[in-house]
């Protein structure tokens, strides 16, 4: 099996979420207690208001990008009915980023009689958070329990 190396409080914040977890195999589940997010905070020294105001700061910011990306992409259809798809990209905290994306037009079907309707000025907007793919802390991770699991099958 791999080595995992990643930093400690990972590892601390793991065994929290697994100390107040449970499987049911049966219907495919982990159940993980309401109160644990609260308890992972400890961990790094933050505690549940501040990560609110986090959180919720970041769906105003969220909010507000969609906001200002809707608007720029609108007055953009006014200078050029042409115009294709505008992304737009914030930088957050560390390498997080926000991004926002402006169709000015899209289409739509209605499942119940395949209707095709045309939107118009469409966003999406969502928050890219750095590992949360294949790299840093992540990547070893899905590396590591990939391994482990190839372990069991052998």
């Amino acid at each position: 099996m791999s080595e995992l190396n990643v930093k400690p409080q990972i590892t601390q914040i793991a065994g929290i979420i697994q100390d107040n977890a449970t499987v049911e195999a049966a219907s495919g589940k982990i159940t993980i207690n309401q109160d644990t997010y609260a308890k992972t905070l400890e961990v790094v020294g933050l505690n549940v208001e501040d990560a609110a105001k986090y959180a919720n700061h970041n769906v105003d910011v969220m909010a507000g990008m969609a906001l200002a990306v809707g608007n720029l992409g609108n007055e953009a259809v006014g200078v050029d009915k042409n115009i294709g798809r505008l992304t737009g990209t914030m930088a957050a905290t560390g390498r997080d980023r926000f991004v926002s994306t402006y169709d000015p037009t899209s289409q739509s079907r209605n499942p119940q009689t395949q209707e095709v309707t045309t939107n118009y000025g469409r966003v999406t907007t969502g928050m890219d958070l750095y590992g949360s793919r294949n790299n840093g802390d992540f990547g070893a991770i899905r590396k590591h329990i990939a391994a482990a699991a190839a372990a069991l099958h052998s």
